[in-house]
C-alpha cells in the first residue's frame, strides 16, 4: 500500500509540475526502500531508487538527472500535493487474560490513547482481528477470538465511531504472534490487532 501511495505521488508530481516530465521519488514514511522505473514515450528508461532522486525529460525523449531536489525543495514547491497524502495507517495490539475476553490491565490503560488517536484520523475505517493462544479446542478458540474482536468494536462504537466503518473478525489460533505447539499458554497470542486507516 505504501509503495502505491509513493507511486501515486510521483504520478501527481509528474502531472502537476510546471514541466510535465519531471519525476521525484519520495521516501516512504516507514523508511522502507522503494523504487520506480520511469519510461518516456520514446522508450528512454531510468530507475529511481533513492529518496528525492529526480529526473527531468528533455525534448529528445531522454531523461536527465535533477540533482537540486531534496526534502525542502519538495516541501516548498509541492506542498499542496504533499498535503493530499492520506495519513499512514495506525496499528495497535491489545492483549487479553487467559481464556477470556477481558483485556489485561496494561491494555485497558492503552484504550483511551488509541481512541484519541483514532478519533484524530480523517478516514475512520477500522479493522479488528481477534486471536487466541493454542490452549483449548480450535472451534472454541475461534469463537473466543470473535468475541474479543466484537468487544473492542463495541467499545469503539460507544466512543463515537461509525459502526459501518468497523469490521471485527475472529481468527482463532491462526497467525500466532509467537509460534507455539498446541496447548501452549502464550500471552502475546491472546490479542486483537487494530488497524485504523
Amino acid at each position: 500500500m505504501k509503495k502505491i501511495i509513493t507511486l501515486l505521488l510521483i504520478s501527481l508530481l509528474t502531472a502537476c509540475a510546471t514541466t510535465r516530465d519531471k519525476v521525484i521519488l519520495l521516501p516512504q514514511a516507514n523508511g522502507q526502500a522503494s523504487a520506480v522505473e520511469v519510461m518516456s514515450n520514446e522508450g528512454s528508461k531510468v530507475v529511481l531508487d533513492q529518496p528525492y532522486q529526480a529526473v527531468k525529460g528533455k525534448s529528445n525523449g531522454k531523461w536527465t538527472a535533477n540533482n537540486n531536489v531534496n526534502a525542502d525543495f519538495v516541501k516548498s514547491n509541492y506542498s499542496d500535493l504533499i498535503n493530499l497524502q492520506p495519513q499512514n495507517e495506525a496499528r495497535y495490539t491489545l492483549y487479553f487474560k487467559p481464556n477470556t475476553s477481558e483485556l489485561t490491565q496494561e491494555s485497558s490503560a492503552q484504550l483511551p490513547e488509541i481512541i484519541n488517536d483514532a478519533s484524530a484520523r480523517s478516514g475512520g475505517e477500522i479493522s479488528i482481528f481477534g486471536y487466541t493462544d493454542t490452549v483449548g479446542a480450535a472451534d472454541g478458540n475461534q469463537a473466543l477470538s470473535q468475541q474479543r474482536a466484537l468487544i473492542i468494536k463495541n467499545i469503539l462504537i460507544k466512543s463515537g465511531f461509525n459502526a459501518d466503518l468497523i469490521t471485527a473478525t475472529g481468527r482463532g489460533e491462526l497467525n500466532l504472534a509467537v509460534p507455539t505447539d498446541d496447548e501452549v499458554d502464550e500471552a502475546k497470542n491472546r490479542r486483537v490487532e487494530i488497524t485504523v486507516r
